[in-house]
């Protein structure tokens, strides 16, 4: 997955969150109760950002490595690189629950980028170019690459993510929203928009519109209302596992010549917010700023900041 790291100027996890007093208080019962946390996947370790304590980072042995969370917070991908143009080299997969693995390979191919990944079906879909000279654009394969299967020949890096049976994919292309069919083959125009993101409970899909505003669509194409369309998403939304919240950065007007995105998770029921954090500068790129449960467990070996050795 392509991750821009950004400068952070300041972190408000834990009791330093500033916003709706009563979603901090209702997300740090989320993190004690069930280790819900934010997690950005980036070269060589994951950040955690639980709501109930401070970051720390779990920081993994590969060389110009990557990490992809799973839509349901319950598996992380690690992909190697051979060196640092990108070449790839091997993969692993690991549970967020003690870390076991779930299997691991070393297939040939000279390009490959993880997008996002299906617990429930077990399923990867990644932008890459196979070998054989098969075209370069967006796959989908189980998650040991025995098969792989063409979605979208397409030049350019997509966004796209899993329903939640893991039946279908949604992706962009050209300023548009599509959805593949697994067992079909079959692909449909949903919209126009970019970065898509299938609520987990199967019957929406959280996107950035023409406009740039946060918006939300029907699986069969129609134009869904909630109290986020005022944010204006820089980068992707991300729904929570169960769907209760999303979180994505936004851009505020700015102060003089100070430029601080914004984190923020919002409730989609009622529209209230809190800020994560502010970057004290534009990431270029799109982070990948995802969800996780039971982050106790996945984060035994985390280190805090001061500590973390790249």
């Amino acid at each position: 997955m392509r991750i821009a790291v950004a400068a952070v100027g300041l972190v408000f996890s834990g009791c330093g969150m500033s916003g709706s007093a009563a979603l901090r208080d209702e997300l740090r019962e989320q993190s004690a109760s069930t280790g819900l946390a934010l997690v950005n996947g980036e070269s060589g370790f994951v950040r955690v950002i639980p709501f109930d304590g401070a970051e720390a980072f779990l920081v993994h042995d590969r060389l110009f490595g990557e990490a992809t969370s799973g839509k349901a917070g319950q598996m992380v991908l690690w992909v190697s690189r051979r060196n640092v143009t990108g070449a790839f080299g091997s993969f692993e997969l690991n549970s967020t629950s003690g870390g076991r693995e779930l299997g691991k390979g070393t297939p040939s191919m000279p390009v490959f980028d993880p997008i996002c990944l299906s617990e429930s079906a077990n399923r990867i879909a990644f932008w890459g170019q196979p070998s054989g000279g098969r075209a370069k654009g967006l796959y989908w394969a189980p998650l040991d690459l025995s098969e792989i299967h063409l979605v979208s020949a397409d030049n350019d890096y997509p966004l796209a993510d899993w329903s939640p049976d893991g039946q279908s994919l949604v992706f962009e292309r050209g300023g548009q929203l599509f959805v593949f069919d697994i067992a079909t083959a079959g692909t449909r125009l949903l919209t126009r928009g970019r970065y898509p993101d299938w609520n987990p409970s199967g019957g929406s899909i959280a996107f950035t519109g023409p406009d740039g505003s946060a918006s939300l669509v029907g699986i069969n194409g129609s134009v869904l209302t909630w109290p986020l369309s005022g944010h204006k998403p820089i980068t992707p939304l991300r729904w929570s596992p169960g769907g209760r919240y999303v979180s994505f950065t936004e851009r505020p007007p700015r102060l003089l010549f100070l430029v601080q995105d914004q984190l923020v998770v919002v409730r989609v029921s009622d529209g209230a917010s809190v800020i994560i954090e502010r970057s004290a500068f534009t990431p270029s790129g799109i982070p990948a700023v995802t969800w996780t449960l039971g982050y106790r467990s996945f984060c035994a070996a985390c280190v805090p900041n001061g500590e973390r050795v790249r």
